[in-house]
């Protein structure tokens, strides 16, 4: 029987289909399979990596973030090792960030990280020795006492903390380091060596002297002071910067006593600072306003009409202060009462002031009837000056 030529074509054709039907479902198979094995969606595709860390460097203890891609949701699933040693991976942990703590015993060498069977080997952390404290000299003293402490690796160190406050470092070396107390308060001296600090030893501030009030002793200025040595070779007064001289030293008890520094100069601007020092310590500025005094009124005619006379009224005396700002002359006459005549300063010094008046011809200062009696005065600070009578 001989074959129709279309029949044979009929079969290849159909056979043809099957193989491609057969193919698409192997292709299909295989791409599922694919998907199901590495989610195109999922950001780490089953693959692990540590791309880099930070900080590179530090001490044991110090906080490290790893990042990279593939870790573990759960941080007790990342085993991180720091040249083989454990590190403990602090909460909460990502897809591609853990944050690690270096631990004790760990030295240079790479950061690994294992989950599962799968290790992979990440950049190099370099162990840094933290400062080692030894000894402190002296522990105790005030603002400005230079201490200096006592160790090894001293050089890393970027800050040194008295009770939290951070001081001027002087001297730094390897084994020592000099700073100056800053003001504060008695607590812990703190070494901050940038990726740690390092508690040292208790720094004691001791009280500085204290003037506790001031007041006109007759002779000079009373000071009532405390936590000082009461000894007169032992205590110097300054007022503005100058010194004064001691007369004498009273109602001593334990570290308090009285003192009686002779007046300041006359010219000396008031009010002015008193600083006492104790064995060179130095107290805090005390503002005191030594009351002003006028010794002398005298007048002169600037101009006269028919019915005014114009004068300039100057007071001499002491303590004016060296300018007018917030001070002030006053003058006033009595005839039943006190009555202030409106006066117009022309100049001020520390010793002199010159103000001007115009009156009546009929109130004129002279004794021009009816009579009055005028008199001057000055306030410096709100401390007023005894009125003296202009002659």
């Amino acid at each position: 029987m001989k074959a129709n030529p279309s029949h044979w074509f009929y079969l290849l054709q159909k056979r043809s289909v099957r193989v491609f039907y057969l193919l698409s479902f192997i292709a299909i198979y295989l791409l599922f399979f694919s998907c199901a094995q590495e989610n195109p969606f999922d950001e780490n595709n089953g693959r692990i990596a540590i791309d880099s860390i930070s900080p590179a460097q530090g001490t044991v203890g110090t906080q490290v973030r790893v990042y990279g891609k593939g870790f573990a949701a759960d941080p007790a699933a990342n085993i991180v090792t720091v040249n083989g040693v454990i590190a403990k991976v602090l909460d909460p942990a990502g897809l591609s960030a853990l944050l690690i703590e270096i631990p004790s015993g760990a030295k240079t060498g790479n950061v690994k990280l294992k989950i599962g069977t799968t290790e992979v080997t990440g950049p190099q952390f370099t162990l840094i020795n933290p400062p080692v404290y030894k000894d402190i000299k002296p522990s105790s003293g005030f603002e400005g006492t230079i201490v200096t402490l006592f160790g090894s690796g001293f050089k890393q160190v970027k800050k040194v903390l008295f009770n939290g406050v951070a001081s001027i470092i002087q001297l730094q070396q390897d084994d020592r380091i000099e700073v100056k107390a800053p003001a504060s308060t008695t607590g812990m001296i703190t070494l901050d060596y940038g990726y740690g600090q390092l508690p040292t030893a208790v720094f004691t501030y001791l009280p500085i002297p204290l003037i506790r009030s001031a007041s006109d002793g007759g002779k000079g200025i009373q000071l009532a002071a405390s936590y000082i040595n009461p000894i007169q070779s032992a205590l110097s007064v300054t007022y503005n910067g100058t010194a004064a001289t001691i007369l004498n030293i009273t109602d001593v008890s334990g570290n308090n006593a009285n003192l009686l520094p002779a007046y300041p100069d006359p010219a000396i601007n008031n009010p002015f600072d008193i600083v006492l020092s104790s064995n060179g310590i130095k107290s805090l500025p005390y503002r005191y306003t030594i009351k002003p005094e006028v010794d002398r009124a005298t007048y002169a005619i600037v101009s006269r009409t028919e019915t005014t006379i114009t004068y300039d009224i100057t007071l001499t005396g002491r303590y004016f202060s060296n300018t007018a700002d917030n001070n002030s002359a006053k003058i006033r006459f009595l005839s039943r009462t006190y009555a202030d005549v409106a006066s117009t300063l022309q100049s001020w010094s520390a010793t002199k002031v010159v103000t001007r008046i115009t009156i009546s011809v009929n109130w004129s200062i002279g004794g021009v009837a009816p009579y009055r009696d005028y008199f001057g005065s000055v306030t410096v600070n709100g401390v007023a000056s005894s009125e003296v009578k202009i002659q």
